[in-house]
Protein backbone atom coordinates (compact mmCIF):
# COMPACT_ATOMS: atom_id res chain seq x y z
CA UNK A 1 0.00 0.00 0.00
CA UNK A 2 1.21 3.50 -0.81
CA UNK A 3 -0.18 6.78 0.48
CA UNK A 4 -3.86 7.13 1.42
CA UNK A 5 -6.15 5.48 -1.15
CA UNK A 6 -3.25 4.32 -3.36
CA UNK A 7 -2.28 0.66 -3.72
CA UNK A 8 0.49 -1.27 -5.43
CA UNK A 9 -0.90 -3.86 -7.85
CA UNK A 10 -4.11 -4.73 -6.03
CA UNK A 11 -6.31 -3.93 -3.02
CA UNK A 12 -8.46 -6.06 -0.76
CA UNK A 13 -11.65 -5.02 1.00
CA UNK A 14 -14.32 -6.50 3.22
CA UNK A 15 -17.94 -5.46 3.75
CA UNK A 16 -19.59 -5.51 7.17
CA UNK A 17 -23.38 -5.51 7.01
CA UNK A 18 -25.78 -4.81 9.85
CA UNK A 19 -26.75 -7.49 12.36
CA UNK A 20 -30.40 -7.47 11.28
CA UNK A 21 -31.48 -11.11 10.88
CA UNK A 22 -33.80 -10.02 8.09
CA UNK A 23 -30.92 -9.17 5.73
CA UNK A 24 -31.21 -11.41 2.68
CA UNK A 25 -28.05 -10.36 0.90
CA UNK A 26 -25.24 -7.81 0.82
CA UNK A 27 -23.81 -6.56 -2.45
CA UNK A 28 -20.84 -4.48 -3.51
CA UNK A 29 -19.99 -2.39 -6.54
CA UNK A 30 -16.56 -1.48 -7.88
CA UNK A 31 -18.02 1.16 -10.20
CA UNK A 32 -19.80 3.45 -7.77
CA UNK A 33 -23.12 1.59 -8.01
CA UNK A 34 -23.29 0.95 -11.75
CA UNK A 35 -22.87 -2.80 -11.31
CA UNK A 36 -23.47 -5.09 -8.34
CA UNK A 37 -21.98 -8.36 -7.10
CA UNK A 38 -23.14 -10.52 -4.20
CA UNK A 39 -20.73 -10.26 -1.30
CA UNK A 40 -19.64 -13.37 0.60
CA UNK A 41 -16.00 -12.87 1.63
CA UNK A 42 -12.94 -10.67 1.17
CA UNK A 43 -12.66 -9.22 -2.36
CA UNK A 44 -9.52 -8.29 -4.32
CA UNK A 45 -9.56 -5.62 -7.02
CA UNK A 46 -6.79 -5.10 -9.54
CA UNK A 47 -7.78 -1.78 -11.07
CA UNK A 48 -8.75 1.69 -9.86
CA UNK A 49 -12.26 1.44 -8.38
CA UNK A 50 -15.01 3.33 -6.58
CA UNK A 51 -16.33 0.96 -3.92
CA UNK A 52 -19.84 1.05 -2.44
CA UNK A 53 -22.04 -1.57 -0.75
CA UNK A 54 -25.71 -2.09 0.02
CA UNK A 55 -27.91 -4.64 1.80
CA UNK A 56 -31.37 -5.98 0.94
CA UNK A 57 -33.77 -7.55 3.44
CA UNK A 58 -36.22 -10.38 2.86
CA UNK A 59 -39.03 -7.89 2.23
CA UNK A 60 -37.07 -6.38 -0.65
CA UNK A 61 -36.10 -3.14 1.13
CA UNK A 62 -32.72 -1.84 -0.07
CA UNK A 63 -30.41 0.14 2.19
CA UNK A 64 -28.71 3.37 1.26
CA UNK A 65 -25.30 2.99 -0.31
CA UNK A 66 -22.33 2.92 2.04
CA UNK A 67 -19.98 5.90 1.89
CA UNK A 68 -17.92 5.50 -1.31
CA UNK A 69 -14.27 4.53 -1.04
CA UNK A 70 -12.03 5.38 -3.98
CA UNK A 71 -8.97 3.19 -4.46
CA UNK A 72 -6.29 3.91 -7.03
CA UNK A 73 -4.17 0.98 -8.17
CA UNK A 74 -0.91 1.08 -10.07
CA UNK A 75 2.03 -1.30 -10.53
CA UNK A 76 4.38 0.73 -12.74
CA UNK A 77 7.08 3.13 -11.54
CA UNK A 78 6.64 6.58 -13.14
CA UNK A 79 8.58 7.67 -16.21
CA UNK A 80 11.56 9.97 -15.65
CA UNK A 81 14.02 12.07 -17.64
CA UNK A 82 17.56 13.31 -17.02
CA UNK A 83 19.11 16.70 -17.70
CA UNK A 84 22.57 18.05 -16.92
CA UNK A 85 21.86 21.63 -15.83
CA UNK A 86 25.52 22.65 -15.98
CA UNK A 87 26.10 24.90 -19.02
CA UNK A 88 28.18 23.77 -22.01
CA UNK A 89 31.88 24.41 -21.55
CA UNK A 90 35.09 22.81 -20.35
CA UNK A 91 35.40 21.73 -16.72
CA UNK A 92 38.59 20.98 -14.83
CA UNK A 93 39.55 18.90 -11.82
CA UNK A 94 37.32 19.50 -8.79
CA UNK A 95 34.50 21.31 -10.57
CA UNK A 96 30.95 20.01 -10.15
CA UNK A 97 28.45 18.90 -12.78
CA UNK A 98 24.80 19.11 -11.67
CA UNK A 99 22.09 16.78 -12.93
CA UNK A 100 18.32 16.74 -12.50
CA UNK A 101 16.04 13.71 -12.65
CA UNK A 102 12.44 14.74 -13.37
CA UNK A 103 9.65 12.32 -12.40
CA UNK A 104 6.31 12.18 -14.24
CA UNK A 105 4.52 11.71 -10.88
CA UNK A 106 5.43 12.39 -7.26
CA UNK A 107 7.82 9.96 -5.56
CA UNK A 108 9.16 9.44 -2.05
CA UNK A 109 12.96 9.26 -1.66
CA UNK A 110 14.16 7.53 1.50
CA UNK A 111 16.84 9.09 3.67
CA UNK A 112 19.16 6.14 2.96
CA UNK A 113 18.64 6.13 -0.82
CA UNK A 114 21.85 5.45 -2.76
CA UNK A 115 20.51 6.61 -6.12
CA UNK A 116 23.07 7.59 -8.73
CA UNK A 117 23.65 8.26 -12.44
CA UNK A 118 26.52 6.41 -14.12
CA UNK A 119 28.36 8.65 -16.57
CA UNK A 120 29.88 7.55 -19.87
CA UNK A 121 32.26 9.15 -22.32
CA UNK A 122 30.67 10.18 -25.60
CA UNK A 123 34.24 10.74 -26.75
CA UNK A 124 37.49 10.58 -24.82
CA UNK A 125 38.32 8.85 -21.56
CA UNK A 126 36.39 8.72 -18.28
CA UNK A 127 37.59 7.37 -14.94
CA UNK A 128 36.04 4.11 -13.82
CA UNK A 129 32.90 4.14 -11.67
CA UNK A 130 32.12 7.75 -12.57
CA UNK A 131 28.81 8.45 -10.82
CA UNK A 132 26.69 11.50 -10.08
CA UNK A 133 25.14 10.82 -6.66
CA UNK A 134 21.87 12.08 -5.23
CA UNK A 135 22.10 15.07 -2.90
CA UNK A 136 20.89 14.93 0.69
CA UNK A 137 18.59 17.89 0.08
CA UNK A 138 16.70 15.92 -2.60
CA UNK A 139 15.59 13.21 -0.21
CA UNK A 140 12.06 13.37 1.16
CA UNK A 141 8.41 12.85 0.21
CA UNK A 142 6.32 14.21 -2.67
CA UNK A 143 9.36 14.82 -4.90
CA UNK A 144 9.02 15.63 -8.61
CA UNK A 145 12.69 16.41 -9.29
CA UNK A 146 15.92 15.29 -7.64
CA UNK A 147 19.44 16.73 -7.89
CA UNK A 148 22.57 14.65 -8.50
CA UNK A 149 26.19 15.88 -8.50
CA UNK A 150 29.46 14.68 -10.01
CA UNK A 151 32.86 16.10 -9.10
CA UNK A 152 35.34 16.03 -12.00
CA UNK A 153 38.18 13.64 -11.16
CA UNK A 154 41.79 13.31 -12.17
CA UNK A 155 42.09 11.51 -15.49
CA UNK A 156 38.71 12.67 -16.82
CA UNK A 157 38.88 13.79 -20.44
CA UNK A 158 35.50 13.26 -22.07
CA UNK A 159 32.29 14.65 -23.54
CA UNK A 160 29.23 13.78 -21.48
CA UNK A 161 26.92 10.85 -22.18
CA UNK A 162 24.34 9.08 -19.99
CA UNK A 163 23.15 5.71 -21.26
CA UNK A 164 19.43 4.92 -21.05
CA UNK A 165 20.05 2.20 -18.45
CA UNK A 166 22.54 4.25 -16.41
CA UNK A 167 20.12 5.75 -13.87
CA UNK A 168 19.88 3.81 -10.61
CA UNK A 169 17.00 4.95 -8.37
CA UNK A 170 17.40 2.57 -5.45
CA UNK A 171 15.46 3.77 -2.42
CA UNK A 172 12.81 5.63 -4.43
CA UNK A 173 9.13 4.62 -4.70
CA UNK A 174 6.00 6.28 -6.03
CA UNK A 175 2.88 7.21 -4.08
CA UNK A 176 1.41 3.74 -4.72
CA UNK A 177 4.39 2.11 -3.05
CA UNK A 178 5.88 0.91 -6.36
CA UNK A 179 9.66 0.81 -6.02
CA UNK A 180 12.07 1.50 -8.87
CA UNK A 181 13.63 -1.56 -10.52
CA UNK A 182 16.34 -1.79 -13.16
CA UNK A 183 13.72 -2.60 -15.79
CA UNK A 184 12.65 1.07 -15.69
CA UNK A 185 15.09 3.15 -17.75
CA UNK A 186 15.32 6.38 -19.68
CA UNK A 187 13.58 6.43 -23.05
CA UNK A 188 16.86 7.32 -24.80
CA UNK A 189 20.53 8.00 -24.16
CA UNK A 190 21.34 11.57 -23.08
CA UNK A 191 24.36 13.31 -24.65
CA UNK A 192 26.05 16.71 -24.40
CA UNK A 193 28.75 17.01 -27.03
CA UNK A 194 29.72 20.54 -25.99
CA UNK A 195 30.15 19.76 -22.30
CA UNK A 196 33.70 18.56 -21.74
CA UNK A 197 35.53 17.41 -18.63
CA UNK A 198 39.26 18.01 -19.13
CA UNK A 199 41.80 17.29 -16.41
CA UNK A 200 44.71 16.61 -18.76
CA UNK A 201 47.39 19.22 -18.11
CA UNK A 202 48.91 21.01 -21.10
CA UNK A 203 52.67 20.91 -21.52
CA UNK A 204 55.38 22.61 -23.55
CA UNK A 205 56.88 20.41 -26.24
CA UNK A 206 60.02 22.49 -26.80
CA UNK A 207 61.46 25.98 -26.81
CA UNK A 208 63.61 27.31 -29.62
CA UNK A 209 65.51 30.57 -29.13
CA UNK A 210 65.55 32.95 -32.08
CA UNK A 211 67.47 36.11 -33.03
CA UNK A 212 71.03 37.00 -33.97
CA UNK A 213 73.68 35.26 -32.00
CA UNK A 214 76.48 37.51 -30.80
CA UNK A 215 80.04 36.60 -29.92
CA UNK A 216 82.30 38.36 -27.54
CA UNK A 217 85.99 38.91 -28.22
Amino acid sequence: KGSEGKFNGSAEFTVTSGIDANIAKTEYSTEGGRNWNTYSSKVTVFKTSSLVARSTDWAGNVSDYSSPIDVQINSTFPDFTVECTTPDGRYKLGEILEFKVYFANEVDISADSTAYISLSAGTGTITSEAKATITKASKGDNVTEATFEYTVREGDDFTLEVKANAVNLTGIKDKYGVEWTSEKTLADDYTRTDLVCDTVLPYVVSMTPQGTKTTQN
